[in-house]
């Protein structure tokens, strides 16, 4: 046993003496060569993941593209670039996660005692032994990523000799300079955390948290402010008006902004892939990178002063600890508050006080626990808890009290310079940038990003500033229905003030107003800035695209007509465009220009929107008809389209998240997105066909409800039927069915009729809950069944007897559709009909 021993200690001694010798002549190289050979294994195995992940997919997909695409070079790089997206976030998570493993090993010394000891008695400075650690981590992390892309690139000169695949290694390359940056600054903020800590548990835990919970919390905060009020501007908006706010997201994990380098190469475009990304795209990664660097001099000076005796010591506290369990309490924080608040029914101003007091201190007790080996030195650490939930619950005031009124605070018009608007489910047209105004000639594989960019809506006027304050203050107020979404952002000083907005049935008026301003027509309608020597030809059709006459206008006549409709956008009234009921689209002008880059070359000067137009001549366009009526144009659906039609379905248009539209440029209507369509009826006889094609209109007017109509027509040339849906006013539905005799649906209440019968039965209602009796409930039925019941009473005369007024200026044809849509039945019950 002795001897045993001491052949032992002689193996160690001369072991140590050759470990010694290595030092004396190189000691970066030996420390590096053995880091590496320590980390061997999981570097074998890291490898061979990576090559099961990008390679080995990449020749399989390669080889999948050869055969089915065999000459069609568009779909070929599409197949490739959707799939090599899927191998570059495969490659990026792998190696974030073993980030995490070569940390643990290669600086596990430093958290265990005796190793500590062993290591630090070594006569060598300890930068040395630090940065010989971090190299070799460095080079397991890289040169696997290296060695699998070169391979998965040689796949496309193998397996499609023909295929340029220049664009994919431009891809290729931004990925791999990214994963490389992203590897370095990942296994630097490892490296300060692992010099930091005391624990192994303490380097892995506190590393990920610092690599992602800033951008996590920014998260949360996004979430909070979007649950409590109604105009925070997200960072998820997809908005420009949100970009810098957003791009903060990139900037406080150095993960994120990995990822999104990643993005912007693939190119949003797959057409477009670039190994050059714009420096928005490159920034975050590169200010991580620099920080990196610093991390990593801050990890070396704290290395040379770090004591061996910090190894395994449980449950010490430090600046580092601490802010790190800080942010974990704020996670924990807002879960409790968004679980445990919602199911306890409480006030969103009050969930996260909640979650403050119950959340923030029990994850952070629990992180404590856990760094701590238990809860026996819980009493130490509890001035700790205290101070972190004392700096959550003051945040968490903010929300209690209503942000300091963040929502009721819209700007002064008189300290406002300009204002960016941007609304969405507004089919409004769109201004191109200048740079698209210059080059695009109609090439949209080679345009690069700019044929998809468009100018952000600015305004300066003061009175246009003053409309949008009053759409932001209708959105305060919540008068009327739902119809879109908008941002807003207002420039008075060194900040801005940005907000979301919910467009409502109270902004219309003045939607309409801004649509038809002097300043937006001026900046943003096409027909302001289109010359007649821009354009190629001028067509017109009828509503459902059938051409009237020869189907163009004469070039001598399109400066007038161009003046014409500028003149009609000017003079146009809100009260008149809203009533798409009446003032139906009579036809349609479609004005084809040359590409922007031939007018920009011929005439020096910018055009700015698509290489198609279209406006919709309306009955309040009184210029334009007077023009087209002396052309001899007669503005009616063709008799070619009318004979073609075979048949027609009704339903109701269910309104659902609809809008004021710009669709013709000439006036609003809203633009329906309907949900279902129930028991369509269908017409068939050619008059009534005629009537209802020729009172249609193809925007929703949201001041009454309307009639869905889909026409279907035979297209002799093609052999085929063609579909067209567009709303129709109910009283030419009125019309309709009583010249058919048939009634295929009830009559619709417009919404002020609704209202006002609606809060009659409200307040009925009330009263019948206060005297205790059963109070009055609608029965649902279908539209058959209606008309199967007995002894019901009909709406004209309910409201003969108790809304009369309602009545007053009905056609015929209206009140005898009233006389035939069942109103309350024999109990005196309301029915909803479902149509």
């Amino acid at each position: 046993m002795i001897t045993t021993m001491s052949s032992s200690n002689n193996n160690m001694s001369k072991n140590s003496n050759k470990t010694l010798s290595g030092f004396k002549k190189d000691q970066f190289a030996f420390l590096y060569r053995f880091a590496l050979k320590k980390s061997a294994g999981w570097t074998a195995i890291y490898t061979i993941l990576l090559f099961l992940s990008y390679p080995l997919l990449v020749y399989n997909e390669t080889a999948e593209v050869a055969k089915r695409y065999a000459e069609d070079y568009f779909d070929r790089m599409n197949y490739l670039m959707n799939y090599h997206t899927v191998n570059a976030f495969c490659v990026s998570a792998l190696m974030c996660g073993m980030v995490l493993v070569f940390s643990a090993v290669l600086y596990s010394y430093m958290h265990n005692k005796r190793s500590a000891d062993f290591f630090h008695s070594m006569p060598v400075d300890r930068s040395i032994m630090l940065s010989a650690n971090f190299a070799a981590g460095l080079t397991n992390l890289v040169v696997p990523i290296w060695l699998n892309s070169l391979l998965a690139a040689l796949a496309y000169p193998i397996l499609l000799p023909k295929l340029d695949a220049g664009k994919i290694f431009q891809v290729m390359g931004a990925e791999v300079l990214a994963w490389t940056a992203g590897a370095f600054i990942l296994l630097a903020i490892s490296t300060l955390v692992a010099v930091t800590v005391s624990t192994a548990v303490e380097n892995v835990g506190y590393t990920v948290a610092l690599l992602l919970e800033g951008s996590i919390l920014l998260l949360i905060w996004d979430m909070a402010c979007s649950n409590v009020f109604d105009t925070y501007l997200s960072i998820f908006d997809s908005s420009r008006i949100t970009a810098a706010w957003g791009d903060l997201l990139y900037y406080l994990s150095p993960v994120f902004a990995l990822g999104r380098t990643i993005v912007a190469a693939v190119g949003n475009n797959w057409n477009h892939p670039r190994l050059v990304l714009a420096t928005n795209d490159w920034l975050p990664l590169v200010l991580w990178l620099l920080l990196s660097v610093g991390a990593l001099y801050l990890a070396i000076c704290q290395y040379t002063k770090r004591q061996s005796e910090r190894a395994e010591q449980w449950g010490r506290q430090s600046w580092l600890g601490f802010a790190v369990k800080l942010m974990s309490a704020v996670i924990g924080a807002f879960l409790f508050a968004v679980t445990l608040g919602d199911t306890l029914n409480l006030d969103p101003q009050l969930i996260y006080i909640f979650g403050a007091l119950t959340g923030a201190p029990i994850t952070y007790m629990i992180i404590e626990a856990i760094t701590n080996k238990g809860f026996h030195n819980m009493k130490k650490c509890l001035p700790y808890v205290g101070a972190a939930m004392g700096i959550i619950f003051v945040f968490s005031l903010y929300f209690a009290v209503d942000g300091f009124g963040y929502d009721e605070k819209i700007p002064k018009v008189s300290e406002v310079k300009t204002v960016n608007l941007e609304i969405s489910h507004f089919d409004l047209p769109e201004k191109h940038t200048d740079e698209y105004a210059e080059k695009f000639d109609g090439d949209y594989d080679n345009a690069g990003d700019y044929v998809y960019d468009t100018q952000l809506p600015e305004f300066k006027e003061e009175e246009t500033i003053e409309l949008i304050t009053d759409i932001h203050k209708t959105t305060l107020g919540r008068e009327g229905e739902y119809l879109g979404y908008g941002r807003v952002s207002y420039q008075s000083g060194l900040i801005d003030t940005n907000r979301s907005l919910d467009i409502r049935g109270g902004n219309s008026d003045n939607l309409l107003r801004l649509y038809h301003s002097d300043e937006y027509l001026e900046k943003y309608n096409p027909f302001f800035e289109l010359k007649s020597e821009y354009l190629s030809f001028v067509q017109i059709s009828d509503k459902l695209g059938v051409s009237i006459g020869n189907g163009e206008i004469p070039a001598e006549k399109w400066d007038e007509l161009l003046q014409a409709i500028r003149d009609d956008l000017k003079n146009a009234e809100p009260e008149t465009l809203r009533n798409t009921d009446s003032n139906v689209e009579l036809a349609e002008l479609a004005f084809v220009t040359k590409y922007p880059k031939e007018i920009y070359e011929q005439y020096g000067e910018r055009y700015h929107y698509d290489t198609m137009v279209r406006y919709r001549v309306r009955i309040s366009d009184s210029n334009t008809r007077l023009l087209l009526e002396e052309l001899g144009i007669e503005l009616t659906v063709q008799d070619t389209a009318l004979e073609s039609l075979l048949s027609a379905q009704i339903s109701q248009a269910y309104r659902n998240s609809s809008g004021p539209g710009m669709s013709n440029y000439a006036g609003a209507g809203v633009l329906e997105r309907y949900e279902y369509y129930v028991n369509e009826f269908e017409i068939q006889d050619s008059e009534l066909l005629k009537k209802a094609a020729n009172g249609m209109t193809s925007v929703y007017s949201g001041y009454g409800d309307q009639y869905m109509l889909v026409l279907y027509r035979k297209n002799v040339v093609e052999n085929e039927v063609l579909v067209h849906e567009y709303y129709v006013d109910r009283k030419v539905i009125a019309e309709i069915m009583a010249e058919s005799d048939t009634y295929y649906a009830p009559y619709i209440l417009n919404n002020e009729e609704s209202e006002r019968i609606g809060a009659e039965v409200e307040t009925a209602s009330k009263e019948v809950l206060e005297a205790s009796i059963e109070p009055v409930v609608e029965e649902y039925v279908s539209w058959e069944m209606a008309l199967s019941l007995e002894n019901t009473i009909s709406l004209k005369t309910y409201l003969q007897e108790n809304f009369p007024e309602i009545l007053e200026g009905k056609t015929a044809a209206e009140l005898e559709c009233m006389e035939h849509t069942p109103f309350l039945n024999e109990e005196g019950k309301r029915l909803h009909i479902s149509f």
